[in-house]
């Protein structure tokens, strides 16, 4: 296969770990330097680091203040989740619509609902932050690109299906290892009229119905993480790439749908995405 080197143009990355000199905000863990062979061709990805979890409710409503308290309408227009996006497949959902974002039993589920353009607005506001706390080696904090997103989720395995290494949806207690449409297993997907099973080399049916243990997200701390400490990286909610679409599939995607390369079109918000930031360092002059 032929083999890309995928370069992040102006950004001086240090490849150092969480032992560098620089502190690292306690939210994020990082990703060393690796290749992944996602998305067919393999690509070298140099080294970044990630939110250990998905934006929370919480977190984004300190956001969504910190743009009322500078009055600046305009933005905060921008970067206000559309909460009414909750009514979906044509379903009248108004506790999700009207709670789901403000109240705190939700505090730790990861919000939804919010605008590319929104995300990018948070990432702006949460560099500050973090410059602020952390110091001016904090070069910025954006969206991945999906190729940054899948070797983090591959967790070090550049061959990875799932963000739990293997292709297996349950553990060896029946439990399942994320938060999606359980009808099946793996090799089930939606399609415009139904589900189909797809028999491909992972083709393992096993057709039994489990009731998930949560009607639509689950907390962002939720399920064991993956090697690199990541959790959520399969299913919950697909998360918003640079590339303006969304990957890793979400609470209402069967099995076949959560994979790693799993991608669908965000063009607007939905209670399907949600997003994790990641961020770089750069070298500072003394």
């Amino acid at each position: 296969m032929k083999k890309i080197i995928f370069v992040l143009i102006g950004l001086i990355l240090i490849s150092f770990g969480p032992a560098s000199k620089y502190k690292t905000p306690k939210s994020f863990v990082f990703i060393p330097s690796c290749n992944t062979i996602a998305f067919t061709n393999e690509v070298s990805v140099q080294a970044f680091f990630m939110a250990e979890k998905e934006v929370s409710n919480f977190e984004y409503r300190q956001f969504i203040t910190a743009l009322k308290k500078e009055k600046n309408d305009s933005l905060l227009a921008i970067a206000t989740p559309d909460t009414t996006k909750w009514n979906l497949l044509g379903m009248l959902n108004s506790p999700m619509v009207d709670h789901y974002f403000n109240h705190p039993a939700y505090d730790n589920y990861p919000v939804v609902n919010v605008s590319k353009a929104g995300a990018e607005l948070y990432c702006q506001w949460l560099t500050k932050e973090l410059r602020t706390k952390y110091g001016e080696h904090i070069n910025d904090v954006r969206l991945p690109t999906k190729h940054e997103w899948a070797a983090a989720a591959q967790g070090g395995n550049k061959n990875a299906i799932y963000s739990w290494g293997n292709n297996y949806m349950y553990n060896s207690k029946g439990c399942s290892y994320a938060n999606y449409f359980e009808i099946g297993d793996q090799n089930v997907r939606r399609t415009t009229d139904g589900f189909e099973i797809v028999q491909d080399s992972t083709f393992s049916y096993n057709p039994v119905s489990n009731a998930t243990e949560y009607t639509f997200t689950a907390p962002t701390e939720s399920y064991a993480p993956n090697a690199f400490g990541l959790y959520n990286m399969c299913g919950n909610v697909s998360e918003l790439t640079a590339e303006s679409t969304a990957i890793g599939g979400h609470w209402y995607s069967p099995g076949y749908e959560i994979r790693i390369t799993s991608e669908i079109e965000s063009d607007e918000p939905s209670p399907f995405v949600g997003f994790r930031p990641v961020m770089s360092y750069v070298v500072l002059k003394k």
